[in-house]
C-alpha cells in the first residue's frame, strides 16, 4: 500500500519533547536563515541548528522514518547527513495564515527532499491545522506527535487561534527523482 503521509501519535514523550527544545536552544545558529516560498506567506519564527547537535535525541525518529520509508513510500534515501538542518518553527496567534499551502524542495542540485518530518513540540494550541493536499484532516495536536510525508505534496498550516505550535522540521533527502 502506497500512502502520502504517515502519523505515529505521541511517538515521543514530554520528557524528550523538553530534552529537544532545551537542547536545540543551545545550538541554534544565530546566522542561519530561513529560505520559505517566495510564493507562499509564512508567518513562523524560524531558528534553524545542524541536525549533528539533535542527532541523539532524534535517533528514534530517525529509525521510525527510515522504517516508514522503507514499508510504505519505498525511496532511496541514505543515511542523514549530520550537517543538514533542522528548523525549529513557531507560530503564534495572528490574523495570517501560518503558512500558506507550499512544497518542500531542496536547492541541492544532485539530490531532492523526499520525505518532509515534523515533530509536535506544543504544549497548546487552537488553531494551526495542518493540512496536506487532497488528504483528510490529520490529527497533528499532540505533544510529541510525529508525522512524515512526501515533500512534494502541497501543504500548509493554518492560522493560530490561541497559545504558540512548536514543530521540529527536518527533511531525508535522496538523489534526484529522474
Amino acid at each position: 500500500m502506497k500512502c502520502d503521509y504517515f502519523l505515529e501519535k505521541k511517538f515521543l514523550t514530554p520528557k524528550e519533547v523538553k530534552q529537544i527544545l532545551n537542547k536545540f536552544n543551545k545550538c541554534a545558529l544565530p546566522n542561519f536563515f530561513d529560505n520559505p516560498d517566495p510564493n507562499a506567506t509564512k508567518t513562523a519564527k524560524v531558528r534553524i541548528s545542524r541536525y549533528l547537535h539533535l542527532k541523539k535525541l532524534l535517533k528514534n525518529v530517525i529509525e521510525l522514518t527510515h522504517d516508514v520509508n522503507n514499508k510504505y513510500f519505498g525511496f532511496n534515501i541514505p543515511e542523514k547527513n549530520g550537517y543538514s538542518v533542522v528548523h525549529l518553527n513557531e507560530y503564534k496567534s495572528n490574523n495570517y495564515v501560518g503558512y500558506d499551502w507550499h512544497m518542500d524542495m531542496s536547492s541541492d542540485l544532485a539530490q531532492d527532499f523526499k520525505l518532509t518530518v515534523l515533530i509536535n513540540l506544543s504544549k497548546q494550541y487552537k488553531g494551526g491545522d495542518f493540512r496536506l493536499f487532497k488528504c483528510p484532516d490529520i490529527n497533528f495536536f499532540d505533544t510529541g506527535d510525529v508525522l512524515i510525508f512526501k515533500s512534494f505534496i502541497p501543504h500548509k498550516v493554518d492560522k493560530i487561534i490561541s497559545g504558540e505550535r512548536k514543530t521540529l522540521t527536518f527533511w531525508m533527502e535522496g538523489p534526484l527523482f529522474k
